[in-house]
């Protein structure tokens, strides 16, 4: 008796052979269609490169005559690029581009090789501008080989005309055992300017248990008319030689007619000789820049 084969197998492999055939035929169209050819490379990108495009500072949390942004950059090409031109979009900024010197100083550059770095700062001054919120931009334009232009953005919110503080904190080292002193500058934007009565070098604590601060006292100077029409006042404070080595800490106390601020403390950070040999590569500047504008703008009150 001879025995039927089994037709089942074979319709099997047949239906598995129709269900691969689509993607053989894909296959074989996406090969065809590769191209032969290398990819033709793009233009190449622009030499700068900045950490940020958009400062957004909102609401100072200090009170200053001139609130800054930075933008730093770098030249990441192999070209050195020239910066041909700086358009602010209000002529109340004032933006200028630095690099720095071999004594890693500060100067005004428009030419950056590759690899170098700098920083592009632009400064609002709050007195000659409404209160509210603000946006400002500069175009720098410069040439890596094509002439190229890239938008920065520095948003403020600018509060209501009020007392200022320069600097705000005040710090000494005690190197060479040497008289020191430092300058504060308070001054008022505000048509009715408040008055300062008195002020004093204090420790720390509540207003009943503060004390004089030992090694430093402050004097009051003559008001002045600022640049912005604001009122100054000078503060000198000073600092004793020889200062018992270790840290001493204390306050500015100024003292004024202003309602909202009828006491302003500057915190006042003192290093004793020996301790101040540690700490001297990192001193604070004496004078910080919108202090040292100030006292060149200012002019006598009447």
């Amino acid at each position: 008796m001879s025995t039927i084969p089994n037709p089942a197998p074979n319709k099997a492999a047949m239906l598995g052979l129709a269900l691969l055939l689509p993607a053989v035929i894909s296959l074989g169209h996406s090969l065809a269609s590769s191209p032969s050819e290398p990819a033709i490379p793009g233009a190449p990108r622009p030499a700068l490169a900045f950490d940020q495009y958009l400062f957004n500072m909102g609401e100072p949390p200090v009170p200053r005559a001139i609130h800054e942004a930075q933008f730093h950059f770098d030249n990441r090409s192999d070209r050195p690029v020239k910066i041909t031109a700086i358009k602010p979009s209000c002529g109340c900024l004032t933006p200028k581009i630095v690099g720095f010197n071999a004594e890693r100083r500060h100067v005004e550059q428009m030419e950056f090789a590759p690899g170098e770095h700098g920083v592009l700062a632009m400064g609002i001054r709050p007195a000659k501008e409404t209160p509210g919120e603000k946006s400002y931009t500069v175009a720098v334009s410069y040439d890596d080989g094509q002439p190229r232009t890239e938008v920065l953005e520095f948003r403020i919110t600018l509060p209501k005309k009020k007392l200022t503080v320069e600097p705000n904190e005040l710090y000494f080292y005690q190197v060479s055992g040497e008289p020191d002193s430092r300058v504060v500058v308070v001054s008022d934007f505000r048509d009715q300017p408040v008055q300062i009565t008195g002020v004093s070098m204090v420790t720390g604590g509540s207003k009943d248990q503060a004390k004089p601060l030992e090694g430093a006292a402050a004097s009051l100077g003559t008001a002045t008319r600022g640049a912005d029409g604001e009122t100054t006042w000078p503060i000198q404070v000073d600092v004793a030689p020889n200062l018992p080595k270790g840290q001493h800490t204390g306050w500015l106390a100024i003292q004024t007619t202003d309602p909202d601020n009828p006491t302003v403390k500057i915190p006042v950070i003192m290093f004793g000789r020996e301790q101040a040999t540690v700490g001297t590569p990192d001193a604070k500047p004496k004078f910080f820049g919108p202090v040292r504008q100030a006292a060149a703008d200012s002019q006598p009150v009447e």
